[in-house]
């Protein structure tokens, strides 16, 4: 998604007159009685590359008091109103510190979620009634039926912005016990439950989950935790073997699903260990300033 913003602000630069009547745009799109969620982002992407934030966030404020009573429609205008308010916030002043480790694992990820996360956390500072209750919807997240795994992401990315990730441990290893008989779903709680031992700076307990010993499921979240735990233990070695197994799952998963994902790092090939060690570490020790200042 955050992908196919980029996209969209290079086109506009190139063509000015997609921005006209981007305002009216976005408010038919609302109107509809089903949201376009991709055209939606599509024309808020234009109206925040030319400056219309404030424009976009009143048109999202207006129409998620008319969805009111669609809690799916209202979650997901919600949804977009974060990241209009991360923008409108980001041109006025610098973003705050505490944020910066929640987005150097973001960073690292490289997929549109951990991007989407990444929006999550800065807009969680930005209106602090957005993290209200986060605890409860988490809970009610992991009760439905069928996970939604991007509403999990960024459920648990605002815990880990409010420096809740104790409770967002907690609520994931209640779940666990509670989807013991449902393999796909457990699996999906403990890779959320490995990132926020991380944050929690649990590296240990974190490289212990049974969903990091998977290796018949290709999921490039594997060896990224496994490596990012392992250059935090000093293990540079291994950490070295799983960072070179991430990318080439992520080439993989490029190549035979024919997605488009944002570009890994933005350096040559030769050096992205050596990056990716230095981001990892001012992530550590933005983890263990975080946990000197909790005690």
């Amino acid at each position: 998604m955050a992908g196919r913003r980029k996209s969209v602000f290079k086109a506009a630069c190139a063509v000015p007159e997609t921005l006209n009547n981007t305002d009216t745009l976005l408010k038919a799109l609302l109107e509809e009685e089903h949201l376009d969620f991709k055209k939606l982002q599509t024309t808020m992407a234009k109206m925040e590359f030319s400056g219309r934030e404030g424009i976009a966030v009143k048109i999202l404020e207006d129409a998620k008091k008319k969805r009111a009573d669609k809690s799916h429609q209202a979650y997901e205008i919600e949804m977009l109103l974060v990241e209009m308010l991360i923008y409108k916030k980001m041109w006025k002043s610098k973003r705050k510190p505490m944020l910066q480790r929640s987005k150097s694992l973001a960073e690292l990820y490289g997929g549109e979620l951990a991007l989407e996360r990444f929006f999550d956390y800065n807009e969680a500072s930005t209106v602090p009634a957005t993290l209200d209750h986060t605890d409860n919807l988490l809970k009610a997240l992991l009760e439905e039926e069928h996970l939604d795994l991007k509403k999990l992401q960024s459920t648990v990315a605002k815990l880990e912005m409010s420096e809740q990730e104790g409770t967002a441990v907690r609520i994931l290893k209640q779940a666990k016990k509670k989807h013991q008989n449902k393999p796909q779903q457990l699996y999906q709680i403990e890779m959320l439950l490995v990132e926020m031992l991380i944050y929690k700076g649990d590296f240990d307990e974190a490289l212990a989950c049974e969903c990091l010993k998977h290796e018949e499921i290709a999921d490039a979240r594997r060896p990224l935790y496994k490596a990012v735990i392992h250059v935090m233990n000093g293990n540079l070695k291994e950490a070295k073997e799983l960072w070179e197994e991430f990318r080439e799952m992520r080439k993989e998963f490029i190549e035979t699903r024919n997605v488009a994902l944002p570009p890994l790092l933005n350096i040559p090939s030769s050096t992205h260990f050596l990056d990716f060690t230095d981001r990892v570490k001012k992530l550590q020790s933005k983890i263990l300033e975080a946990r000197k200042s909790n005690k």
